[in-house]
């Protein structure tokens, strides 16, 4: 097996989830204005207080989804250092079968 060298952002792959739930920049129009104004943490605060994640169409797609990130530690840093991300995020550790 050929190992690729991704530069800055290191290996793609974890064995953990993220779903981020502060992503910066211009709020999607179809997301609930309830959410648009809220903060990461507030959003994050929600999800664990009601139980359950609500799903969005993202990026101009049709079908509702949520979003997760399967990135190591590293790469997540990396995320939200560059702004791209709030630091709040719900994570779910993968285990073995």
């Amino acid at each position: 097996m050929t190992e690729l060298n991704l530069g800055l952002v290191g290996s793609a792959q974890s064995d953990d989830l993220y779903h981020f739930t502060g992503r910066n920049g211009d709020r999607p129009a179809w997301v609930p204005a309830d959410i648009q104004q809220m903060t990461a943490q507030q959003r994050l605060e929600r999800i664990l207080k009601e139980k359950r994640f609500r799903a969005f169409a993202p990026l101009g797609a049709t079908t509702a989804c949520v979003c997760f990130s399967e990135s190591p530690a590293d790469h997540l840093g990396h995320l939200i250092r560059t702004g791209r991300f709030s630091p709040w995020a719900w994570s779910l550790a993968a285990r073995p079968c």
